[in-house]
C-alpha cells in the first residue's frame, strides 16, 4: 500500500494525490489531472535516432523501473502484457531521481509519466512544455485578469461601504 494512503487511512494526512486506479472502498478519488508516460533513455542511446519506438522495439532493453507497488509500474506492466511482452528489468526503486540517473549513467531505459521527465515544478512550466510558450502567456495572462477582477472586488465593497456608513 503506498505511503499517501496509509497516511490518508490513518488521518495524518486529508488529501493526496496519487496515481490512479486507487482501489481502497474507504477513500473517494476524484481524477485531476490526465497525464501521459513517456519513453526516456540516455541521450546517447540507439533509440534517440529513431523517429518512432514499437512496444517490440523495448522487448529486449534493460528497464529501470519504479517499485512493482506503484501505480505506474502497474500500468507499464499492464502497456507490455497487453503486447504480450514482459519488460526486462535491470533496477527497481521508488525515487524518481535515482530512476533518471540510472537512466543518465546507461543502466537502462525508463517510461515515466511526463512531468517527472520535464523536470516542471509549476503549472506555467508544464503548460509551456506540453502547450508551448503562447499557452503559457495566455493563462498568466488570463490569471492575472482573474485576480485583478478578484482584488478590485475586494477594494471596492470596503469602499462601499465606508461610503455608506459615512456618507
Amino acid at each position: 500500500m503506498p505511503r499517501i494512503v496509509r497516511k490518508l487511512l490513518n488521518g495524518t494526512a486529508d488529501v493526496g494525490l496519487l496515481t490512479m486506479p486507487v482501489d481502497d472502498r474507504r477513500l473517494q478519488t476524484e481524477p485531476v489531472l490526465s497525464e501521459e508516460l513517456v519513453l526516456v533513455s540516455s541521450p546517447v542511446h540507439t533509440l534517440t535516432r529513431r523517429a518512432a519506438v514499437r512496444a517490440r522495439d523495448l522487448a529486449t532493453l534493460p528497464f529501470v523501473l519504479f517499485e512493482g507497488t506503484s501505480n505506474t509500474r502497474r500500468r507499464i506492466e499492464q502497456f507490455f502484457a497487453a503486447e504480450d511482452l514482459r519488460p526486462r528489468i535491470v533496477s527497481e526503486t521508488d525515487n524518481v531521481e535515482v530512476v533518471k540517473a540510472l537512466v543518465r549513467q546507461g543502466t537502462g531505459v525508463t517510461i515515466v509519466p511526463f512531468l517527472h521527465r520535464a523536470n516542471v515544478f509549476t503549472a506555467y512550466e508544464f503548460l509551456e512544455r506540453r502547450f508551448g510558450a503562447r499557452t503559457r502567456s495566455l493563462t498568466a495572462f488570463l490569471f492575472l485578469c482573474s485576480r485583478g477582477l478578484s482584488c478590485g472586488t475586494i477594494i471596492s465593497a470596503p469602499a462601499v461601504v465606508f461610503s455608506a456608513i459615512f456618507g
